[in-house]
C-alpha cells in the first residue's frame, strides 16, 4: 500500500469505547510504512482508553507516537524513545517546555497584532519542537495564505529551527518537480516511488478523512466501527481504490494544481485547507 517514501501520518480520535473500532485502528497502524501516529481526544478518558493506548504504544513500539501530555504519568513505565507528549498551544497560558506543541494557526486573527506578538514571544522562548497546523475552515483562501505568511515570517525572522510547518503544508516548487506530492502520479509512473493513497488522514469512529477534511465526498472506511478489517492494505486496494470517494480525492488534487500551482506565484500551500475548498467545486 504505502511505500517507504510516503511516510504517512495517521491522526486517531480515541474517544470511542467500541472494541471493533480499536481493532481496526490496530489494523491500520500495523500497516507497513505507517510510522507516525497522533492520538487525540475531546472528552475525558476512562481506564478503558488508557489501557487501549498503552497496549497500542507497547505493541508498535518502533512507530512514532504523539500522545496528549496529561497522559504522561500513565506511561512512565514504557521504555519507548519514540513516544512524544504534546499539548495544543494557547496564547493565554504558559507551556511546559518538555512537551511538543501543536500550534493551530487562527486565521481570524491574521490582522491582530497583539495575537501575533504573543505568538512570537511564546515561540522565541521554546526549546522543544513546535508544529504549526491550519485546520480546514470557511475562511477565505487569501486570509489563510496571509496567516501562513505571518507564521513563516515569525519563524524566519527569529531563526527558529525548532518550529516546523506540519505536513499539511507542501512546497509548490516541490510539487512542480515531483507531482507525486500532490498525488498527480504514483507507483510505476512515479520516479520517487510514492503511492497515490492519502499520506495524511484522520481516523474516527465515523470513518477516515484525508487530511482531516470532514467530508463524505472523500471519506473512506466509513464502517470502521461496524466490521473488522484485518488487512488494511487489502481493503485499500480492493475497495477504496475503486471507490467514488477515492476518485473524488484525486479530482480535488488536480483542481488544486490547476488553481494554485500551475499559474501561481505561491511558494507553499495548505493542502488540507485547499482540499476542503476544492470539494465545493469537484
Amino acid at each position: 500500500m504505502f511505500t517507504i517514501e510516503d511516510r504517512p501520518t495517521v491522526e486517531v480520535h480515541i474517544d470511542s469505547e467500541c472494541d471493533l473500532f480499536w481493532k481496526n485502528v490496530c489494523s491500520v497502524i500495523k500497516t507497513p510504512n505507517i510510522d507516525r501516529v497522533i492520538l487525540k481526544y475531546k472528552n475525558s478518558l476512562s481506564a478503558y482508553h488508557r489501557h487501549r493506548i498503552f497496549q497500542l504504544v507497547k505493541e508498535y513500539a518502533w512507530k512514532e507516537f504523539y500522545i496528549p501530555h496529561n497522559l504522561q504519568p500513565h506511561f512512565c513505565e514504557l521504555d519507548n524513545s519514540s513516544v512524544f507528549f504534546y499539548e495544543s498551544m494557547s496564547v493565554r497560558k504558559e507551556h511546559d517546555d518538555s512537551t511538543v506543541l501543536f500550534f493551530d494557526i487562527d486565521c481570524t486573527k491574521y490582522e491582530d497584532d497583539f495575537y501575533w506578538t504573543r505568538v512570537e514571544n511564546i515561540l522565541k522562548c521554546r526549546h522543544s519542537i513546535v508544529v504549526c497546523t491550519l485546520n480546514p475552515c470557511d475562511t477565505a483562501v487569501s486570509t489563510a495564505l496571509a496567516s501562513i505568511n505571518k507564521i513563516r515570517n515569525v519563524i524566519h525572522t527569529n531563526e527558529l529551527d525548532n518550529v516546523y510547518l506540519s505536513n499539511h503544508f507542501v512546497s509548490t516548487e516541490l510539487i512542480r518537480i515531483h507531482p507525486c506530492n500532490l498525488y498527480l502520479c504514483g507507483g510505476n509512473t512515479c520516479h520517487s516511488n510514492k503511492s497515490r493513497y492519502p499520506r495524511n488522514f484522520t481516523l474516527t469512529p465515523e470513518g477516515a478523512f484525508p487530511y482531516g477534511v470532514r467530508s463524505r465526498k472523500i471519506a473512506f472506511f466509513m464502517d470502521i466501527a461496524k466490521r473488522e478489517i484485518c488487512d488494511f492494505s487489502a481493503y485499500a486496494k480492493e475497495e477504496y481504490q475503486l471507490s467514488r470517494e477515492y476518485a473524488t480525492f484525486l479530482e480535488a488534487t488536480k483542481w488544486i494544481y490547476q488553481e494554485y500551482i500551475s499559474l501561481s506565484s505561491l511558494s507553499i500551500i495548505p493542502l488540507n485547507f485547499l482540499l476542503n475548498k476544492a470539494l465545493e467545486t469537484v
